[in-house]
């Protein structure tokens, strides 16, 4: 009896084994079938930076090297995070599991969205490397998320997320201007560092990418997808122009009844009521003060400028701008002009970066600077205001933070650049003088100075016996123009400065 049952018992497991290739073939199928591992699609880069000093504007601080991640897109493009970027003078990345290190260079870096595209273009990079799929949805309130990271010693490894909120606001701390927002996920976080381009995925697909975590409350700020797609589908033709920029200071209504009355607000009709827009926004001339702006392509908008309808429902106005259009694009608003509706068409114009009063990016480009008689002056840029942030108690830097937001607020014609006196390098021209420093300067010998090329030409144009230059607050510095000249090439050797840097 025993023995009939070893064999009934081997007969069956004969059966089975026959069927183990076919068993075998299909895990193997499932499996490739699957989505791939995310190690596969998250990348390691290496950014080797250097700055220029703003206080010594010659010459350029120490070398700095740091560490960030990207996540591989269609087309041989890696997305990162822009603020690690800056200055950059060398960009490698690696591969999980692989040693060697690739040059890469820039494709885009934009300040704004806080987001750059790298390319390789040795594509032996790219093999065994899976682009990512985008998540195209900003509706991700309560999904489950990984973010993803890998170190040069080829650990990998991944942090649980969740989505807390997601709105339009201002990624870049260094840039003040209201209008540079990014569509941003809010969420909460095991990660206690981070914000170094770690991928965001939800399923899978990549739901954005890290700009910050801040570890006293778990919170980890992500760059949407469809920002990363904005700024792909940007760069198709080869050159990114960025975000569009429109530029108004506008006015809630919404419990003011007199006021909603006189500017024919009936009938339920929310909006915007405009007070002013810049004259370098899109749109600038079409629009007009008392204008009340009530929907933009079709979307109607609330009086606080949020989205009441549509896909991108309760966000701020701009994300119809910065999602659905590009540079040079048309967009249509309804407004209400005079108590009559109207519906108003303007072209999207680009960030007009380089027209600021005080520019609002300074990072990769070396400060405009001129030295006269031991004077140092240069343009006023975020850059030179970035390492005296914290330093409140002295009186001149007070003053260019003020100055800051009046200029932010008030001159965006694009007509004049703030000029300021760095310090007095010390010499027998400037005597007396030594002391003076951060002050903003207005005229030259009365004549007023829009910029460090023009302040070039009122110095080397005067035949006077003496220049005179007058600040803001009242104190003037006075030189006599021939001992200045003759001091000139002796302070240059002394500090060892090869050029001047003027536009």
């Amino acid at each position: 009896m025993l023995y009939h049952m070893n064999i009934f018992n081997i007969r069956r497991y004969i059966k089975v084994i026959k069927f183990l290739p076919l068993i075998f073939l299909l895990a193997i199928r499932g499996f490739s079938e699957g989505e791939p591992p995310l190690s596969d699609s998250v990348v390691y880069i290496s950014v080797t930076s250097q700055q220029y000093d703003y206080y010594s504007p010659w010459e350029k601080g120490p070398v700095r090297q740091v560490n960030v991640c990207g996540a591989v897109l269609e087309g041989g493009r890696i997305v990162t995070a822009s603020a690690h970027l800056a200055d950059h003078q060398l960009i490698e990345v690696q591969k999980h599991g692989g040693m060697k290190k690739f040059p890469a260079r820039v494709l885009a870096k934009d300040y704004r969205t806080g987001l750059a595209l790298l390319t390789v273009d040795d594509r032996e990079f790219f093999t065994t490397l899976k682009p990512v799929k985008l998540v195209l949805s900003h509706k991700i309130v309560g999904e489950e998320a990984v973010a993803a990271r890998w170190d040069s010693q080829g650990n990998f490894k991944e942090y649980s997320a969740k989505c807390f909120s997601t709105v339009m606001e201002r990624q870049s701390p260094e840039i003040y201007d209201a209008n540079s927002l990014a569509l941003v996920h809010h969420m909460t976080t095991g990660m206690d560092t981070g914000g170094y381009g770690e991928p965001v995925f939800i399923k899978g697909e990549l739901a954005g990418i890290t700009l910050r975590v801040n570890d006293k409350t778990n919170s980890l700020q992500v760059c949407s997808s469809l920002m990363i797609k904005k700024m792909h589908d940007d760069i198709s033709d080869g050159k990114y122009e960025g975000l569009p920029f429109f530029s108004i200071l506008y006015a809630p209504v919404e419990s003011d009844v007199n006021l909603r009355e006189f500017l024919g607000l009936t009938d339920g009709l929310e909006g915007m009521y405009v007070m002013e827009i810049s004259p370098l926004s899109s749109g600038s001339g079409i629009i007009k003060s008392g204008d009340v702006i009530l929907g933009i392509d079709g979307e109607d908008l609330n009086d606080r400028g949020l989205i009441k309808s549509g896909r991108y429902v309760n966000l701020d106005f701009r994300a119809i701008l910065f999602l659905n259009h590009s540079v040079g694009s048309t967009i249509t608003m309804k407004v209400i002009r005079n108590r009559k509706p109207l519906e108003i068409s303007f072209r999207l114009l680009p960030f007009p970066d380089n027209d600021f009063t005080v520019p609002q990016i300074s990072s990769d480009t070396q400060p405009f600077y001129i030295i006269f008689g031991g004077l140092l002056f240069q343009e006023l840029s975020r850059g030179y205001m970035r390492p005296w942030a914290s330093d409140t108690g002295s009186p001149g830097i007070t003053r260019l933070h003020i100055f800051i937001q009046k200029s932010l607020a008030s001159d965006q014609s694009g007509t004049r650049r703030i000029v300021i006196l760095n310090r007095v390098m010390p010499s027998s021209a400037n005597s007396g003088y030594e002391d003076k420093k951060n002050l903003i300067l207005k005229a030259v010998n009365g004549k007023k100075v829009s910029g460090i090329s023009d302040l070039k030409k009122l110095i080397t144009g005067s035949r006077e016996e003496f220049i005179k230059f007058d600040f803001t607050g009242g104190s003037s510095i006075v030189i006599k123009r021939v001992d200045a000249i003759k001091s000139g090439p002796d302070i240059l050797r002394k500090y060892n400065i090869d050029v001047q840097s003027y536009p």
